[in-house]
């Protein structure tokens, strides 16, 4: 008899030892995608806009991620100004399926841990303090690394990684030499800026009748002619149509962003007596006076 009571209270122990364990062990259980530390408080939060509601006011943050998060369209992560936060992967991926970057730095920011950022065009847009401590970046467009490792520099500068500046030096003074040097600089400088901010060329399309419409990856361009004008973003391009009449090209590569924009707009360039065609939002045509007819 007391062999089955302490076998019997032996089990009682070892059930309320293990629960303890097997809860702390489910932080998941619940649908909780992150939690967030402030001022010493951890929350966990299984509802987006609830997430994103506490997240603007707090002046200080630790973020963790408890499992992969995709970004709902139209949110991102934005740290404001003065604010300061630190981003834990914790071994998961944040995600963003729409354009715009999934995180927008305008404070402090610290990124770490395994785990990382998935987006469609920009990962992070960063006008703030911001520190790369872990993670992946990827967007389905083009990676970003990959547009600052392609630089092809002229032999005579010789680039070097200082701190965290580029600096690049000429061998002489000639003036060949200085043209070079500024040229590298600049080219540089703009590979920083597309990782970091992106480019966008925005065009109009004027006429009537004069529509733009996307249809997955395909610009498709009604301008007058017999057939639509149908046009593939290009890779490392994304394409966004506004209404019925607004073109914004996205992208890493300034080259490549100005270039394709050129090319939508030489499909029905403007003309200059009704400014009918695709002009740039910020071009001006000259415009004619039409001749009249005698009288």
């Amino acid at each position: 008899m007391k062999k089955r009571f302490f076998s019997l209270l032996l089990a009682v122990a070892m059930v309320i030892s293990i629960a303890p364990i097997a809860l702390a062990e489910d932080t998941n259980a619940n649908g909780n995608f992150v939690e967030m530390t402030v001022d010493g408080t951890t929350v966990a939060y299984s509802d987006p806009t609830e997430f994103f509601a506490a997240f603007t006011q707090a002046a200080t943050a630790e973020v963790k991620l408890l499992d992969d998060f995709a970004i709902p369209t139209g949110y991102h992560v934005e740290v404001a100004e003065g604010q300061t936060v630190t981003f834990d992967f914790n071994g998961f991926t944040l995600s963003k399926s729409d354009s715009g970057a999934a995180i927008e730095n305008k404070g402090n920011l610290l990124l770490k841990g395994e785990g990382g950022i998935s987006a469609v065009s920009h990962c992070v847009k960063n006008s703030g303090n911001i520190q790369i401590d872990g993670g992946t970046y990827t967007t389905t467009q083009i990676n970003a690394s990959t547009a600052l490792l392609n630089l092809d520099a002229p032999a005579e500068m010789t680039i070097k990684k200082e701190g965290e500046e580029v600096v690049v030096t000429r061998p002489n003074d000639l003036k060949k030499m200085k043209s070079l040097h500024g040229l590298t600089r600049t080219l540089i400088y703009n590979m920083v800026i597309g990782v970091t901010e992106g480019y966008q060329k925005e065009l109009e399309v004027n006429g009537v009748g004069y529509r733009a419409q996307k249809q997955g990856k395909k610009l498709i361009l009604s301008l007058g002619y017999s057939h639509p004008v149908e046009m593939e973003d290009p890779e490392g391009l994304e394409v966004v149509v506004d209404g019925q009449n607004k073109i914004i090209v996205k992208g890493i590569d300034k080259e490549k962003v100005g270039q394709y924009a050129a090319e939508i707009r030489a499909k029905r360039a403007p003309e200059p007596y009704k400014g009918k065609g695709i002009k740039y939002a910020d071009e001006v045509i000259r415009r004619k006076v039409g001749k009249t007819g005698k009288k």
